[in-house]
């Protein structure tokens, strides 16, 4: 009986300080853990902003250039400037217009950022009266919010008078808020050559 007495009382169990040293211990492997978790789902959340603002920035330059290609020969810019005008040989029905063998520009259309918001970028379709004449000063036939997070648009000839250059910066939202990147932004560049 002495002898399980004596054992009882030389058994080694866990004391307070060593029970308190272990769950501060895997608090903080804990802790680690879930910091490394916000930090990877923060990195993922700020790669789809990037993403967004590159598709943004991407569709835009391309849908102006498209339409460039389509249709000008001439475009109206000022030295790097943040619209351009261009005029279109189609009518609404997308048909080309030509009488005595010259073309007949049939609309006009507007890129440039809206004076109501700063991060909009529209697009304007004139009419020509009935003298063919384009007034700019009337009100548009019609208005389209092409994009809606657009940081800049910049348009500028290069010394060929026939290239147009296109740059457009767009931007992205982080909307959870939370990792390395709050807003995204993204360029795209391109030039346009011009029909002869």
């Amino acid at each position: 009986m002495m002898e399980a007495a004596n054992r009882v009382r030389n058994a080694k169990g866990i004391t307070l300080i060593e029970m308190m040293i272990a769950v501060v211990i895997a608090l903080i492997g804990a802790m680690g853990g879930y910091s490394l978790f916000l930090g990877v789902q923060g990195t993922m959340w700020g790669n789809e902003a990037i993403v967004r603002a590159q598709q943004e920035a991407r569709n835009v330059g391309e849908r102006i250039a498209r339409e460039l290609r389509e249709s000008a020969t001439e475009v109206a810019i000022v030295n790097a400037s943040d619209y351009i005008t261009f005029y279109v040989p189609r009518d609404e029905n997308k048909k080309f217009v030509m009488e005595r063998g010259k073309v007949v520009w049939k609309r006009a259309i507007y890129y440039g950022i809206s004076a109501g918001n700063p991060n909009h970028l529209e697009r304007r379709e004139y009419l020509p009266d009935e003298d063919g004449v384009f007034d700019f000063d009337q009100s548009p036939a019609s208005t389209e919010i092409v994009a809606k997070n657009i940081d800049k648009i910049v348009f500028g000839k290069v010394i060929d008078p026939l290239m147009v250059t296109i740059n457009v910066r767009a931007f992205a939202k982080n909307e959870k808020k939370f990792g390395y990147v709050a807003d995204a932004h993204a360029d795209y560049y391109t030039m346009v050559k011009l029909r002869n």
